[in-house]
Parts: C-alpha cells; sequence; structure tokens
C-alpha cells in the first residue's frame, strides 16, 4: 500500500511539473474599467509560447496610432483625433473600430441613438447614455454609459471585448484586445510591451528642416543673441544643485551602504530611490577610491588606511574632455565627461552667421574596465551631443540626458543641424540623426534637442539606443521603472547689456546648476531669507557672474513632465502632463506605485502672490487630485516625499514644516504642520517616523527674516497632526555653508552605524550681537572649513564626535574674510569599515570611526 501511495505521489509530481501554468482570467477590474490581467498573471505559461500580435487588435490611450493583426493601422482613417480616452476613470474606445476588426458587423440607428453589433450568432446594443447593453436579449450592466465623441461612438471596452469572446490587457495606457496568446506578461516582458508601445503611442516625426523651423518658430531668432546664457539656465540644469530625493516607502529608507565582503561595509552615493545609481565626483568600491579631481581621476588604494596610496591618475587630454562625475561598479568606471564636441566643430564653423557664434559641446561616457586599476582599459565610448543635464544607473543599464540648442540658419537650409553621437559600438562610430528619427511633443515647443541615450553594460559591445525630441530636459526624476523629464516654463525677459537695469548676480561656481536668478530675491542658499538687496559671499570658491534673467510680471510659470519608460537600456516614450507653477529640484518629484506626485510654487513672494501645490498624476499623467494654495506667500524649500506622505518645508519668515497625506491619491489633504525660526533646504529620512532637516536658522527683523548659521534639526513625526522639533544644532554664524544644502550627494548617513557627516564652511563671528538689522545681517569671518562628524540617536540627538580639515591653522589664516582655499576644502565623506575618509582636491585623510583619531593621510598631486 505505502508503495503505491509513493508512486501515486510521484506520478502527481511529475504532472504538476509537466501541465503548463495558464493564467486565468481576473474577475474584478482595474481602475479604467478594464479586466487587468497583468494583475492576475503569476508567471509566464509554462509551454514557453511566445506571445504574438497575430488576431489582435492593439490601442493606446490618447494615440491615434494602432495594431491589427500586428499591422499598424489608424484607428479611424478621416481623422486624427479620435483615439481610445480616460473618462471618470474608465477606458473607451470607438465602437466600430474594434468591432469590424474582429469581424462583426456594426449598425448605427441615429433615431434611437443606438449601435448594434451582430458577431456570429451573438446580437449586442447599445445605447447612448445608457449604463448597460443588451447581450442576446438579456441586459447586462456596463462601467460607463456609451458617449459620442467626435461624431464617433465610444463605448467601455470589457464588456465588449467578453462579448467578441476576447480577453484584454491593460498597461500604462496600452490595451491589447485578442486571446491569450495575445497577452504578455507585464512583469518578464516589460521590454517587449515597450516596443509595442513605441509602435502605437508614436510622437509626430519632425521629417524636413521646413518642419522643424515651423516648429521652433520665431523664438529662435527673437533670444539667438541672448540665448547662450539662457541655455546654459536649462542645459546646465543637472541635479547637482539640487536637491533630487524621491520615493522611499514609509517601511524602507534608502540605504546607503554596502558590503563588499562578511567582514566589512562601506558607505555608497547618497541617492533618491533605491536601486537608482546617481553620478558622483567620488565613488568607493570598499578597496578603492576614485575621484574627480581637477580634470583627472584619482584612483586610491583606500583599505586598508595605514596602507593608503595613490594607485593611478587617469588624464583625459586624449579625449579632448573634462570629467564631470562617474559611476562604479565591479566591472566598470563609467565617467561621464564634458567634451568639445568632435562630430560638428567643423559644421559649426560652417554655419555662417554675423551675429552668432555656436559653440559645440557634448557629453561623453567612457567606460573602463577596472579589473587592474594600475592598468586601466577603455572599453567603450559613447557620446552625445549637448550640454550635460544628468544620468541614472541602474543595474548594468546607464541613461543618460543631453539639451543641445537647435542653431536655425536662415541662409542655408542645407547645412545640417540636427544633432549626431558616437559610439563605438557601432560600425564607423559616427551616427548622424536625420529628421526622420526627431520626433516632438505636440503640445509644446522649444529651442533644444533633447537627446536620451541608453546602454547595457552587461552587452558591452551592443549598441546604444538613442531617442531625439524636439524639447528640453531641466530637471529629471527616475524610478527603476521609469524616467521623469521635468522643464519649468516661464516667459523669460533676457536682460543684456542694452538693458540698463540688469545687474551680474554673484552664483556658486561648484554648482552646475545656473538656474534663471530672480532679480531682486535671493539667488541661492546664502542669500536665502535676507536682504534681498545683498548676496552673501561664496565661502567655498571665488565666485562668477551669471547674467540676471527674470520671469516676466507675475511668474505663475507651470511644468512640463515627460514620462518614459526603462528597460535594460531601451528608453520608450509613454506620455506627457502639466501642472501649474514651477518645481525646486528632482526632490519635487516622486512616483510611487503608478502614481507620480509634483509638487510646485506659483506666483511670488516679493507681492504675496506665491502659493504653494501639490498635484498626484496617473500613470499617463493625467491629474488624479491635488491640494493648493498651501503656506500663501511663501514658496518651497524643500521637499520629501515618502511612501504615502509627503514633507514640505515653504519660507518667508518662519519655518513652516508640513505633513500631507497622499494615501488617498484623489484627495490628499494637510494633516499637521510645524512653525519654527529657520528653514531646510533638504530633508533626508531617518527612518519612517522621523526626518532631518539640513538649512539655515534664521533671525527676525521687523517683517523680515534674515538667515543665519547653517541649523540641522531632527523632527519627530509619529503623529502626524502634530510633528515635533526634537533636536537642533547651530553651526557657525552668517555666511556659513554646505554643499549639502544644494547637493544631496555632500551627505554620509548611517542608521545602522549612527553616523552623520557633511562637509562645511564655517564663518564665525566674534561677540555676536543681534540688536539691530546691521549686527543682524553682518558677516562673519573664515573659522574652519572641513567634515562636520556627528552621532545621531534619537535619545540624545547630533552630538559632535569630531571635525576634520585639511587645512592648517595657516592656511585658515591666510583665507581672510570668507574664502578658503578651495583645492584643500573637503568636499566628500565616506567610510570603509570602521575607517571614515575625507576627501579635497589635495588630499586624502583617513580617520578612525571609534576615537576620530587620525590614520593616514595623502597627498595628490596633479600635474
Amino acid at each position: 500500500m505505502k508503495k503505491r501511495i509513493k508512486i501515486f505521489l510521484l506520478l502527481l509530481a511529475i504532472l504538476v511539473v509537466a501541465v503548463p501554468l495558464k493564467v486565468l482570467k481576473a474577475e474584478n477590474e482595474d481602475a479604467n474599467g478594464i479586466n487587468n490581467i497583468t494583475k492576475t498573471i503569476a508567471v509566464v505559461p509554462a509551454s514557453g509560447i511566445k506571445h504574438n500580435l497575430n488576431g489582435a487588435v492593439v490601442l493606446f490611450v490618447g494615440s491615434s496610432q494602432a495594431l491589427v493583426n500586428n499591422t499598424e493601422k489608424q484607428v479611424d482613417s478621416e481623422s486624427e483625433d479620435i483615439k481610445p480616452v480616460i473618462k471618470n476613470d474608465r477606458t473607451l474606445v470607438p465602437v466600430r473600430f474594434i468591432s469590424e476588426n474582429f469581424g462583426a458587423k456594426v449598425d448605427w440607428n441615429a433615431n434611437d441613438k443606438t449601435v448594434y453589433i451582430l458577431v456570429g450568432a451573438k446580437k449586442v446594443e447599445m445605447a447612448i447614455g445608457r449604463e448597460s447593453m443588451m447581450l442576446d436579449g438579456k441586459s447586462v450592466s456596463l462601467d460607463a454609459a456609451p458617449e459620442v465623441i467626435g461624431n464617433r461612438t465610444f463605448i467601455p471596452l470589457r464588456k465588449l471585448a467578453e462579448a467578441l469572446g476576447k480577453e484584454v490587457l491593460y498597461d500604462r495606457g496600452l490595451i491589447i484586445v485578442g486571446s491569450k496568446e495575445n497577452l504578455y506578461n507585464t512583469a518578464s516582458e516589460k521590454g517587449e510591451l515597450d516596443k509595442i508601445i513605441a509602435r502605437v503611442n508614436n510622437l509626430p516625426v519632425v521629417g524636413s528642416y521646413e518642419k522643424l523651423k515651423s516648429i521652433v518658430g520665431a523664438n529662435n531668432s527673437v533670444i539667438r543673441n541672448s540665448y547662450d546664457m539662457k541655455e546654459k539656465a536649462v542645459t546646465g540644469a543637472s541635479e547637482q544643485n539640487s536637491a533630487d530625493m524621491a520615493p522611499i516607502a514609509p517601511s524602507q529608507v534608502v540605504s546607503n551602504s554596502a558590503k563588499l565582503d562578511d567582514s566589512k561595509d562601506f558607505s555608497t552615493t547618497n541617492v533618491q530611490v533605491q536601486g537608482v545609481d546617481e553620478a558622483d565626483i567620488v565613488k568607493t568600491d570598499g578597496e578603492y577610491i576614485y575621484q574627480v579631481n581637477r580634470g583627472k581621476i584619482v584612483i586610491a588604494k583606500a583599505y586598508p588606511a595605514e596602507n593608503m596610496e595613490v594607485v593611478n591618475t587617469l588624464g583625459f587630454s586624449d579625449e579632448n574632455a573634462v570629467p564631470v562625475e562617474m559611476y562604479i561598479d565591479k566591472k566598470y568606471m563609467t565617467v561621464i565627461a564634458s567634451a568639445t564636441n568632435s562630430l560638428k566643430i567643423d559644421q559649426a564653423q560652417n554655419i555662417k552667421s554675423s551675429y552668432y557664434n555656436p559653440i559645440a559641446e557634448s557629453t561623453k561616457a567612457i567606460v573602463y574596465d577596472i579589473s587592474d586599476r594600475k592598468n586601466l582599459k577603455k572599453v567603450r565610448e559613447f557620446e552625445l551631443e549637448g550640454n550635460y543635464i544628468s544620468s541614472r544607473k541602474i543595474g548594468s543599464s546607464l541613461y543618460m540626458i543631453t539639451n543641445k540648442y537647435v542653431y536655425l540658419n536662415n541662409e542655408d537650409k542645407n547645412i545640417k543641424i540636427t544633432p549626431s553621437y558616437n559610439d563605438t559600438a557601432v560600425k564607423g562610430g559616427k551616427v548622424d540623426i536625420s529628421y526622420s528619427q526627431i520626433r516632438y511633443f505636440p503640445h509644446s515647443s522649444g529651442n533644444n534637442y533633447m537627446i536620451i541615450g541608453g546602454i547595457n553594460l552587461d552587452n558591452i559591445n551592443e549598441p546604444a539606443k538613442v531617442n531625439t525630441y524636439l524639447g528640453a530636459g531641466q530637471n529629471i526624476y527616475a524610478s527603476t521603472e521609469n524616467l521623469y523629464v521635468s522643464i519649468n516654463n516661464f516667459n523669460y525677459n533676457i536682460y543684456t547689456a542694452a538693458n540698463i537695469d540688469v545687474m551680474p548676480v554673484v552664483t556658486n561656481s561648484t554648482s552646475t546648476t545656473n538656474l534663471p536668478i530672480l532679480s531682486g530675491s535671493a539667488s541661492n542658499s546664502s542669500a536665502k531669507a535676507g536682504s534681498t538687496s545683498s548676496v552673501a559671499p561664496n565661502t567655498a570658491t571665488s565666485p562668477k557672474i551669471a547674467p540676471s534673467i527674470r520671469p516676466a510680471g507675475n511668474s505663475n510659470g507651470s511644468t512640463k513632465i515627460y514620462k518614459f519608460s526603462l528597460n535594460n537600456g531601451q528608453i520608450t516614450y509613454i506620455n506627457e502632463g502639466d501642472v501649474p507653477g514651477t518645481i525646486l529640484n528632482q526632490f519635487s518629484m516622486d512616483e510611487n506605485g503608478k502614481y507620480f506626485r509634483i509638487a510646485t510654487t506659483t506666483g511670488n513672494t516679493w507681492d504675496n502672490t506665491s502659493q504653494n501645490n501639490l498635484y498626484i498624476l496617473d500613470e499617463l499623467l493625467n491629474t488624479k487630485g491635488k491640494i493648493e494654495n498651501i503656506a500663501p506667500g511663501e514658496k518651497i524649500y524643500s521637499t520629501r516625499f515618502m511612501g504615502d506622505r509627503c514633507y514640505m518645508v515653504t519660507f518667508k519668515k518662519v519655518d513652516p514644516f508640513f505633513v500631507i497625506d497622499l494615501k488617498d491619491p484623489a484627495s490628499p489633504k494637510v494633516l499637521g504642520a510645524l512653525k519654527i525660526p529657520g528653514y531646510s533646504d533638504y530633508l533626508h529620512p531617518y527612518d519612517e517616523n522621523h526626518i532631518i532637516g539640513f538649512g539655515k536658522d534664521t533671525e527676525e527683523y521687523g517683517s523680515s527674516a534674515y538667515y543665519q548659521g547653517m541649523k540641522i534639526a531632527l523632527f519627530d513625526v509619529t503623529d502626524v497632526t502634530k510633528p515635533v522639533q526634537m533636536f537642533s544644532q547651530i553651526i557657525g554664524d552668517r555666511g556659513t555653508d554646505s554643499e549639502l544644502l544644494s547637493n544631496h550627494k555632500a551627505l554620509l548617513f548611517s542608521k545602522e552605524k549612527n553616523l552623520l557627516a557633511f562637509p562645511v564652511n564655517e564663518l564665525k563671528i566674534d561677540n555676536k550681537d543681534t540688536s539691530n538689522l546691521g549686527k543682524i545681517t553682518e558677516y562673519g569671518k573664515a573659522y574652519f572649513q572641513g567634515a562636520y562628524v556627528y552621532n545621531i540617536d534619537l535619545e540624545k540627538g547630533f552630538t559632535l564626535k569630531g571635525k576634520i580639515t585639511h587645512m592648517t591653522k595657516e592656511d585658515v589664516l591666510k583665507s581672510g574674510e570668507y574664502q578658503f582655499d578651495y583645492d584643500k576644502s573637503v568636499k566628500r565623506v565616506l567610510y570603509i569599515g570602521d575607517t571614515i575618509y575625507t576627501l579635497s582636491n589635495n588630499m586624502i585623510k583617513a580617520n578612525s570611526l571609534k576615537d576620530m583619531t587620525e590614520n593616514k593621510a595623502i597627498n595628490i598631486n596633479i600635474n
């Protein structure tokens, strides 16, 4: 008997393994009223049958393009305006297109406004405005009533598909109607679905010089003479000068550490999204440190600290490039470099213009094999035309975005003005992008090409995937699945030498972001919340002069968002959206599930017209919910999204710290607010109920407030209706600054080690007096430059563990009033095991994390 049971169980096991698993039909619907197979697919059918589109109808919400039996077709041959739409969270499709392409006969009775569908022996009747249909004489309820749009009858899809004996897959706006063989697995076949989306959701093509000129329009000639500075304001707007942190689930704070082996861990770059790496000027792999340093890459064997030494210094003179930042993984170092564009120098010189001489610039990704750090081997080079906006690395996939100004030449249309790119994985290297390969956003206009390139480092010899759009990008947010590119839209008045009232504005030269500076208001974190007629001196580097670009009149503005799907280096356009107001930086954006959240400011603080807003958009970037008019008269200084919450800091005189509930995407709500002196430029999660703020302290005087020293604070948001500032610390006096306030990558934080560290340029005032305005606005003098290192916990708050500097007392004395020695200024802090490392251009210093004693310091000599 036992033997028979064993044989039976063995046969049963064989049957379980051998029988293909089937996709079951979902009983419930998604928010679009469509039978969402994607929610019930657990595995790909065990038969291994490759899905196909034979016999299927494919549509995309908002697109007039379709596929029928895998052949491209327009939804309505007479009108491009006929396309699937979403109304009241329900997807409606043109009934005739769906029915007739599955062999059904469709008749329309204008008298009773009823559509009749005959498919085989089945008869379907649907009347306009009635939320039910007749199927073979029986009434069947509908999710939404049929309606007439553009003189065509639109109906909810699911019930019709069932009547036709078809299944439906809905994925990010893509609709596939067919048999089970037509339905893809959205998890394992995302790349295939992206390719299908690209076929039915293509943006219109530029196609020709004449079309390009008509799209760009007169704006090009109006601002060409002064656009060089505006282009910098847009194309230089990488997140180096903007805190770009995104969605973190309440129970999942981003980890900024990794393990090389079982014995030690090491810090990684402070990034916005777990699993989405961001390039930086310093990286470590737990044994070596890699540093962008004065136009070169320095590689130091850092662990163990007592044997620390520089093993290689990599120059880029042969590349005709300057390294900007980089990525490190187990196999490769990928350097992002700004280059004089070898692709188009000859062309730029051929454009004859008496009043404009364009500069040819490009951005390179240069990949090195780092198996032998002393002898790096270049294995790939990829070069995009245009100024570097930003990049992200997800696993082995690198994505890079550039902006290139469109230089229209009215004199000779035969001169090629479309961009090109270089890729060593392509035979011949250079690839010219034709007009037919450039697409444009119908509801946008611009004078830039936005170029997005992707490469997969796991397939190092696979050609890059490059998409080119007529448009521009400014800030980016990326999840592991999607890329969002945003740009603030203003009506600029650009003031040139002819305008007597323009004044140059001092900006921080360490920043790569030259965003439009509001004349008459603070231009950076050093000037925020202070007298609007003064700008704080930059204590880290020598200043540079930027032109003043002011919005015309009331700067309500808007923000345009473009969404792209990412998959193994492949980039697929999904949709575009638009919200009122403008964003501060990448941390103003976030993705959570299928929703995109964005915080904006409209109006001006100087005339009390400003207000702050938060919008929640669906997966096609349509507005789902919103909350507006937060803190009227103030503007956003920092935002941090964490799961179902948003933390927002606004400021004009005091710092309201808002807690906003996002649990219901259709109805976000302010849960609580805390008003305290000072403000936060950057918010970082400690855990799911505690937030660390980094910003400035302020002193009130009359109707204004003036920033003072740097402030760090720990907030408790356990009770969301009553947020509490648990602890705070003030560093230095007016003029004290830190790169962390404009670049989140300068922060080192480890909850596990109770460690918090960041670079500081500290200014101090002897015998400080705040009794009058003159004293309040007085700047300190150079006192300390280096890293502040804290222990941080919920019991004691911030405990100063030590300060690390690369400067001698003589160096500080030589600094004078405000300026520290730039090359001796600490820019990054990291740890490997129990050793903390600080890096400046001149030195790498290793200290013990246990007692802060110095282990070793090595000088860096750049020839």
